[in-house]
């Protein structure tokens, strides 16, 4: 068994950069609103091959983050109220 690792580069995303061989596009603005990105914004999958950031107040926004990426974004952790169990 080897104990070597392996280091992988990151890179900026730009304006048509790919990301996971899926293009980005409108790299600096959220897809839905068109507002500046911020700290809260999520980058989603939003056709075949097209990615775009998204803010996360949105609706539906983190619930398809969750659906698409199988985990909570931005290091939130879920929390299920009382009622539900």
């Amino acid at each position: 068994m080897s104990t070597e690792q392996k280091t992988i580069k990151v890179l900026p995303l730009g304006d048509g950069a790919a990301h996971l061989q899926n293009t980005v596009v409108k790299d600096n603005q959220c897809y839905i609103c068109g507002a500046p990105l911020t700290e809260d914004s999520v980058l989603l999958r939003i056709n075949d091959k097209q990615m775009a950031f998204a803010c996360t107040h949105h609706h539906g926004v983190v619930q398809e983050f969750i659906r698409q990426f199988k985990t909570t974004p931005l290091g939130w952790r879920k929390h299920a109220r009382e009622s539900d169990g």
